[in-house]
């Protein structure tokens, strides 16, 4: 448990390794075990991992502090952002150290205001979120999209059901509108067709090597070694991410590969 200004506990399941280590972040409502197999597959090949419960979730501390209209316990956004920044001052995560902060939903506007507002981190991941106000009284992520200066992942659910058509629209729209403000050069996307909003359990392979991929544009050196290719509707210059063919399984105990 990492103690916080004015007295909250920050529970952090932490596991080192000599690779750039990831802070993973979890959606509202959850806890840090939505990331469990994506945790395993990075620490398998040698990276620091530290999954996090933001504050009035999981095993951390409850506060008084609320969002918007939910009557659950916990922070705002920015709030969070700060709490994960103390963690990585803790962890003197600093230099090749510097991680790579990947949020699932609204863990992603934690992440776009960590690394906006606060700097220090390698690079950021929004899992399915980011790209939208997570409720009402939280800052517009669009504020934050010129300020991010590392390589960014938008990895965005596109369901398949029928049903869910408004909220693949949504999502095509939101995300058109982030990609008009960050930067092109770093900015990557990768389409989970198919699939719903929790990504991180549903598809954890596929999840994994997009997040190595951004690991790989992290480090200094040469040009990002992953193969990419055009999709329609993705404006020219941004190249989704695409998992190279025949990549190693990082299956193990008790979980399917995703």
């Amino acid at each position: 448990m990492v103690p916080l200004a004015g007295g909250p506990g920050l529970a952090v399941h932490y596991a080192e390794g000599p690779l750039r280590p990831f802070l993973l972040l979890h959606d509202r409502g959850q806890d840090s075990q939505t990331w469990h197999d994506v945790a395993v597959r990075l620490n398998q090949v040698g990276h620091a991992v530290a999954a996090i419960d933001l504050r009035g979730h999981g095993d951390s501390d409850l506060d008084v502090l609320t969002a918007g209209s939910s009557s659950r316990p916990v922070p705002d956004v920015d709030t969070a952002a700060d709490d994960v920044a103390h963690l990585i001052d803790v962890l003197d995560l600093r230099g090749r150290r510097a991680p790579i902060v990947a949020g699932h939903g609204g863990g992603g506007a934690v992440a776009l205001s960590l690394a906006a507002r606060r700097g220090g981190v390698a690079g950021v991941a929004c899992v399915d979120g980011g790209w939208s106000r997570p409720d009402a009284s939280a800052t517009d992520p669009r504020a934050w999209y010129p300020l991010i200066a590392v390589p960014t992942l938008l990895c965005a659910a596109l369901p398949g059901d029928g049903r869910t058509e408004a909220w693949a629209t949504q999502t095509r729209a939101d995300i058109a509108r982030a990609l008009s403000r960050l930067p092109r050069a770093t900015t990557r996307i990768s389409w989970y067709p198919g699939a719903g909003h929790d990504i991180p359990r549903s598809s954890p392979g596929v999840l994994t090597d997009d997040l190595l991929a951004l690991a790989d544009r992290a480090e200094p050196g040469p040009a990002d070694p992953h193969p990419v290719r055009e999709v329609p509707g993705v404006p020219p210059g941004y190249l989704p991410l695409v998992v190279p063919a025949g990549g190693p399984s990082l299956g193990f105990a008790g979980t399917s590969p995703g």
